[in-house]
């Protein structure tokens, strides 16, 4: 093992980039799994209501939120075990070791593709709205998610054979990489297949997605006649497309750094201990960043979807607990606005007799 020596003019920047690297890995993990899973919780459970029932691409952003939960369960917690408790989870095992591999490339291939899916979706339904409904419905969307998730399958399934534990006589530790014969493949070939899948196509397809988006909704403002014609439903539109813009930017900005860092990173010829120091921290800053866009997902539909706002807002009231007879007339009543157009279709449920009277019994022994 080769001894390194630091002059004391380094030692302070190596202390600042050690405690750097120590605080992050040890508070920012728990920070975003905690506050990101409850948010895709959240977010799953207003995507699947009522709101956005027949939406196609309800079942892609709920599919965004069950991914991104899982990148954020299996991504951050591996780094945060190894500051805190010294726990290699990779190395605790062979069958660990793929398996972990195997699934946390995965999910960040697939949280990336569903992206995709959602820009393309986005895109056809801004320039061809009337073909979109047929070539971009729910059925298809689901197709076409599942064909996605089988070729990231088939491209990620090499982990359970090349990818094994073995010892680094130089770390003196257990390590999960590459078996020898297999080496190559993971020094020259991987690592740019996986930028591709991970960021360089979806970074290209989000941008000129965006880019169209943006354009057409300029070009909608821009004309008068359309802009006093818009109804209910191109307000509701627009506000889907703001969202799924949101995403698609902060996807820009979160995973460009590391991406841009791990194809600059091996031409920097990092000539002291310094410079190999603050590259290290880099990478955690980066990381770490990364891992931020499978987080915030619910705070950019809450700021940038007022569909969304509403949905929430009516989940949370009808999870409140009601138990007097105005709340339940008030609960009937909005029922009653929101969906004016099957109230022919349907009659407003009123409370049977007997529950009728006990609440009106209660009412006047509280008066009393």
């Amino acid at each position: 093992m080769e001894n390194v020596t630091w002059s004391s003019s380094e030692l302070p920047d190596l202390l600042r980039m050690t405690n750097i690297r120590n605080w992050l890995s040890m508070i920012v993990p728990p920070f975003l799994v905690t506050f990101g899973v409850c948010g895709n919780v959240l977010s799953l459970a207003v995507m699947c209501g009522r709101h956005f029932q027949r939406s196609p691409s309800a079942f892609l952003l709920s599919a965004l939120a069950m991914v991104d939960s899982l990148v954020l369960l299996i991504g951050p917690l591996r780094p945060w075990l190894h500051s805190v408790a010294d726990i290699n989870i990779r190395a605790t095992g062979n069958a660990v070791c793929k398996g972990h591999y195997f699934l946390s490339h995965l999910v960040t291939h697939l949280s990336a593709w569903t992206l995709v899916l959602i820009n393309i979706e986005r895109v056809l339904s801004v320039l061809v709205p009337f073909k979109a409904k047929k070539f971009c419905s729910r059925s298809r969307m689901i197709m076409a998610w599942f064909a996605v998730l089988a070729g990231l399958v088939a491209t990620n399934v090499h982990a359970l054979w090349t990818v094994s534990t073995c010892y680094d006589w130089e770390e003196r530790e257990n390590v999960c990489s590459f078996r020898s014969p297999y080496s190559w493949f993971g020094e020259y070939v991987w690592p740019w297949l996986d930028l591709t899948l991970l960021w360089l196509i979806p970074f290209c397809v989000i941008v000129i997605s965006n880019a169209i988006i943006w354009l057409r909704m300029w070009q909608k403002s821009r004309t008068s006649t359309l802009r006093s014609h818009t109804g209910r439903a191109s307000l509701r539109q627009r506000s889907l497309t703001l969202m799924l813009l949101a995403l698609g930017m902060a996807f820009l900005c979160t995973t460009s750094p590391i991406s841009i860092y791990l194809i600059v990173d091996p031409f920097w010829e990092k000539e002291s201990q310094t410079e190999k120091d603050i590259s290290y921290t880099m990478f955690v800053v980066f990381n770490n960043l990364q891992y931020v866009n499978n987080a915030i997902n619910f705070l950019l539909y809450c700021a940038s979807g007022s569909k969304f706002r509403h949905a929430l807002g009516s989940m949370c009231s009808s999870v409140r607990p009601c138990h007097s007879l105005n709340c339940y007339q008030t609960l009937s009543l909005a029922e009653a606005r929101t969906t004016p157009h099957t109230m022919s279709a349907r009659r407003v449920p009123h409370l049977p007799t007997m529950e009728l009277a006990v609440l009106q019994f209660q009412a006047r022994q509280r008066h009393i």
